[in-house]
């Protein structure tokens, strides 16, 4: 029986975005995974210093992003347990739930280059690879491996939109196309992000 290849993609999604939908994509298809779970951060160990928007709500746009992505699947279970997670410790969780599962961990390089100062980021990369969605053109430094284990960069343009550059356009009342429309409805219905142009 061959093993299920899952990739995990973490973040605030705040809000989620084209960005994050195509990085998503690219991966399920360039390995040809089985699913790509995205998984929202009830709060990120290195963004303590800006209030998320309510979980509630981010589990919500979520779910509307996805709706029409095959293989592209929410994974709650940092949402479940709220607090401060360290993704080594989520992935941990995830292989104890699914222990057949091969994992791959999607991130982008401006993640892998701060990869050092994550908590117990060797044991991470051997749990689950990196996969790594480039952000800007080719560089001849980009590793092949970290901590012995080989890096799988996606291919395509780089992706360049922010989440906080989307909420400082919400905040200005702007109606940003990187947001898929369903999103945008949902963030309009509930006046999220309103004062938030100058951030």
């Amino acid at each position: 029986m061959t093993a299920r290849r899952i990739g995990l993609l973490g973040g605030s999604f705040d809000p989620v975005h084209e960005g994050h939908l195509t990085v998503a994509r690219r991966a399920r298809d360039q390995l040809a995974l089985e699913a790509v779970w995205l998984l929202p951060a009830d709060q990120p160990p290195h963004k303590l210093d800006r209030p998320l928007t309510l979980g509630a709500h981010r589990l919500e746009m979520l779910r509307r992003a996805l709706q029409a992505e095959p293989g592209l699947q929410l994974c709650t279970l940092e949402l479940d347990t709220p607090g401060v997670h360290y993704s080594v410790d989520t992935v941990l969780e995830l292989r104890r739930r699914e222990p057949a599962a091969s994992f791959f961990f999607v991130m982008g390089e401006d993640s892998l280059r701060e990869l050092s100062a994550w908590r117990q980021p060797e044991w991470l990369v051997r749990l689950a690879p990196p996969v790594v969605a480039p952000r800007g053109a080719p560089d001849a430094s980009r590793p092949f491996a970290v901590y012995g284990v080989a890096v799988h960069w996606l291919a395509g343009p780089p992706v360049a939109v922010s989440s906080a550059q989307l909420r400082a356009a919400l905040g200005r009342g702007e109606r940003p196309a990187q947001i898929p429309r369903a999103v945008l409805a949902y963030i309009e219905t509930h006046g999220l992000y309103r004062g938030e142009g100058g951030a």
